[in-house]
């Protein structure tokens, strides 16, 4: 099962690597609906992340791409997530690009410290 799969992107995805059973969910049904009926996924379903309908281990994996920053309450959904998953869930977040350059924010902060004109945060 797929989170926060507006057009059904991920469980087209998952469905192309031959894994049966995919179902596209998302709080919106008016993408899914028409990614449905031109064939792009298979199945979907209506969810709200931080409340899901399915019961308790009724998923053997759970895929959450790109969207749980967008949840209210990112711990319910996480709860709904482990509730509902039988083997495991995946939960992929979109990268902070400066996390993977700390000696350049390093800089940045000890040059900015010294002298905030030496720095033209404008021009970058």
């Amino acid at each position: 099962m797929t989170i926060g799969d507006a057009y059904g992107h991920d469980a087209n995805y998952l469905l192309s690597k031959n894994i049966k059973n995919v179902i596209a969910t998302d709080l919106n049904s008016d993408f899914l609906t028409l990614s449905q009926e031109i064939g792009f996924i298979k199945e979907y379903s209506i969810e709200n992340a931080e409340s899901l309908s399915l019961k308790d281990n009724s998923m053997d994996y759970i895929l959450c791409k790109e969207s749980y920053h967008h949840f209210p309450r990112p711990y319910a959904a996480l709860y709904e997530m482990i509730r509902v998953a039988k083997r495991g869930m995946i939960i992929i977040e979109p990268q902070d690009p400066i996390s993977k350059m700390p000696l350049l924010l390093f800089l940045f902060n000890i040059l900015e410290r010294i002298n905030p004109e030496i720095i033209n945060v404008s021009s970058v």
